[in-house]
């Protein structure tokens, strides 16, 4: 009770409550267990009373302002809802292919208007158009599709938590080039890479593999078919395309050993570390499970570097802070919350299911993190996909490991792409 950044981020998620879901009853709760605090914890702090209290408030105001500063954001409809229009739009995110259409996500050119516009063209192709291009749309603003029955997944909210607040459904023909423009040059070169290694892998595997592989390494859903997801969802393993921390983990380990191989200084080895992982967090589209691992990693080598003593529980909480500060509605995002929860089981509750599985050998630790990481991930999938896979327990500890393998090689085919392509050419196949 007496870390106090787990402290500010419960009373910050308080604060986004009380706006998102009901201001009298999260205010009641943020005051009631503020209330509890002072009556049995804050004589023992070892923090001064009164900057606790002023801190805690701070940050359950901060998550009060945040959210409604975002929430009167993404609530005001794009100029033109309901009507025929023709818009100049430049290309805010990477193109998002699936089988029968891709989309764009957008935002208005010279305009005060912040939220975003879906451009959904209807097309068996390819995207023409790429990240930073202005272009020129044609067709129907309309509010993106609501859900309608309970339980439903609910595709408006989904968009505006990106802050996509409108859409536009057209054929290519409705959609032109004005023109070339720049925007983030970190997620350009980025966007550039991944293309050039999924080029290098398309053309060594066939479709499917090919697809399969991108789809794990880089954690691009949209490549799968209706009934590959399907048949990955009543598995259990859908999570394997999300990619996560253990995926980081890897990318950590890969990078560690390339800055042993060429004997780096620890300055330069941390510096190498970071690059890398911010690298990869926008290889793989900034996604909250990505992002919360990626500023663990950075937490744990820079608490290394200046050589503090590390905290997992401070570390998830100032993750988790800093990504509700960046956008307050990742907390209502599935794969934020499987994230973190999935986390916190392992590091909590392994220990326990450890001491019951002790008499097993050293092979005895990957069954209890598979088991505890099942467990904790349980209430929310039971949630969000409405079922429980009876053989997701066995069907996890036997193709994590081999997802494992494969973001491994991802990661030499991803350096020995731009080192000499045909060095790639066994890792693809070994992958596929």
């Amino acid at each position: 009770m007496y870390r106090i950044l787990v402290l500010a981020t419960i009373a910050q998620i308080l604060g986004i409550l009380t706006i998102t879901t009901d201001i009298l009853l999260f205010t009641l709760l943020f005051v009631g267990g503020l209330t509890f605090y002072c009556l049995f914890f804050l004589s023992t702090s070892p923090y001064r009373p009164a900057v606790t209290l002023i801190f805690l408030f701070f940050c359950y105001a901060f998550g009060v302002g945040r959210t409604f500063q975002v929430e009167n954001l993404f609530q005001q409809p794009p100029p033109g809802l309901g009507q025929n229009v023709t818009l100049s739009l430049q290309i805010c995110a990477e193109p998002q292919k699936y089988p029968n259409r891709y989309l764009y996500i957008t935002k208005i050119k010279d305009s005060l208007y912040k939220g975003k516009i879906l451009v959904s063209v209807v097309s068996q192709g390819e995207p023409s158009y790429e990240y930073g291009d202005i272009v020129q749309v044609k067709g129907k603003l309309e509010l993106p599709k609501r859900a309608k029955n309970p339980g439903e997944f609910n595709y408006r909210e989904y968009l505006r938590r990106q802050g996509v607040t409108g859409q536009i459904n057209i054929l290519p023909k409705n959609i032109t080039l004005v023109g070339k423009g720049r925007l983030n040059p970190l997620l350009s070169g980025a966007i550039w890479a991944k293309e050039r290694v999924q080029r290098n892998v398309n053309q060594l595997l066939p479709e499917t593999e090919a697809n399969l592989f991108n789809s794990i390494f880089f954690g691009d859903k949209g490549l799968l078919s209706a009934q590959q997801k399907e048949v990955f969802s009543q598995l259990g393993i859908m999570h394997i395309f999300a990619v996560s921390g253990s995926n980081v983990a890897l990318v950590l380990i890969v990078l560690t050993g390339l800055a042993i191989l060429l004997k780096l200084k620890p300055f330069r080895r941390n510096i190498l570390l970071l690059l890398g992982l911010v690298f990869y967090s926008y290889l793989t589209a900034l996604t909250p499970s990505v992002m919360r691992a990626t500023l663990m990693a950075a937490g744990v080598i820079l608490a290394e570097w200046y050589r503090r003593q590390r905290d997992f529980y401070t570390g998830l909480a100032a993750s988790a802070f800093i990504l509700l500060i960046w956008n307050p509605y990742n907390l209502f995002d599935s794969g934020f919350q499987l994230s973190y929860l999935v986390t916190w089981g392992i590091v909590y509750l392994q220990p326990y299911f450890q001491r019951f599985f002790h008499y097993l050998p050293g092979w005895g630790t990957y069954l209890t993190v598979g088991i505890t990481s099942q467990l904790a991930a349980l209430p929310l999938t039971a949630y969000y996909f409405n079922m429980i896979s009876l053989v997701a327990l066995v069907v996890n500890l036997l193709v994590v490991p081999v997802m494992g393998i494969i973001v491994n090689l991802g990661m030499f085919v991803f350096i020995l792409t731009f080192l000499w392509t045909p060095l790639a050419a066994p890792f693809i196949y070994t992958g596929g």
